[in-house]
């Protein structure tokens, strides 16, 4: 590649990343901030003689984790942390609805935010809300998501413990807790902006690539031209002669 050909694809590629490196920090900076706490739960089964069965069924777990997501702990969960006004005021569906359609909503959007995750052959569940509203405070968001996850674990276990008929002994191994500033987890920046500098390379590549094959004339054809005008020159000389 000839020089000037160089700094002409030069220019292009550092000019399109920049530009996808400055879209990228704008698109991230408008990214809602997205922030997880999780609350680690342990269920075994209490047998007759009071020994707890350490090797769980693990289709007793699911059964007990599908109660943990169910309407009525959920809905005690929203109750207790007047989750129906908080989320309802901060998502914008609160006042546009009754007081049971919101509360219905609010039970269902909690739903849609936790996430169960079960360590097999442990009894142990793993309570994660993600949230990226009320945000008028810092670290509101997370704040709220760790009282939504202990307060799960706390209806379940109480739940567990008036069943008369109940089996289940409940432990909260580790409350979700927030230790300084929240990090989100989404967006992830150094992700974003690596991606931006990958697509804008990219793209100025492609763009001097064409720009060149339309500017440029290809070399062999360039040199054909030369060698036609220096071939002719002899014979227009004889002419004249």
């Amino acid at each position: 590649m000839s020089r000037p050909k160089f700094l002409l694809a030069f220019k292009f590629v550092i000019t399109t990343t920049l530009l996808a490196v400055l879209a990228g920090i704008v698109i991230t900076r408008a990214m809602p901030r997205i922030y997880a706490t999780t609350a680690l739960v342990q269920i075994q089964e209490s047998k007759a003689d009071g020994w707890q069965n350490q090797r769980f069924d693990p289709d007793v777990l699911k059964a007990q984790v599908e109660i943990m997501r169910s309407t009525p702990v959920i809905g005690e969960v929203v109750r207790e942390l007047n989750l129906n006004e908080v989320l309802g005021r901060a998502y914008g569906f609160y006042e546009r609805m009754n007081e049971v359609a919101s509360f219905d909503r609010t039970v269902n959007f909690v739903k849609g935010k936790i996430s169960l995750d079960i360590f097999h052959d442990t009894g142990l569940v793993a309570i994660t809300v993600k949230l990226d509203r009320p945000n008028n405070r810092r670290n509101q968001a997370a704040m709220l998501a760790a009282d939504i996850a202990n307060q799960i674990a706390t209806t379940f276990k109480a739940m567990q413990e008036t069943r008369a008929e109940s089996s289940m002994n409940v432990e909260i191994i580790e409350p979700a807790k927030l230790v300084g500033d929240a990090v989100p987890i989404s967006p992830n920046v150094v992700l974003n902006i690596m991606v931006s500098v990958i697509a804008g390379a990219a793209f100025g590549c492609v763009l001097a690539f064409f720009v060149i094959l339309v500017t440029f004339p290809r070399d062999g054809a360039s040199d054909k031209a030369k060698a036609s005008r220096q071939s002719a020159e002899p014979i227009s000389d004889y002419t004249r002669l």
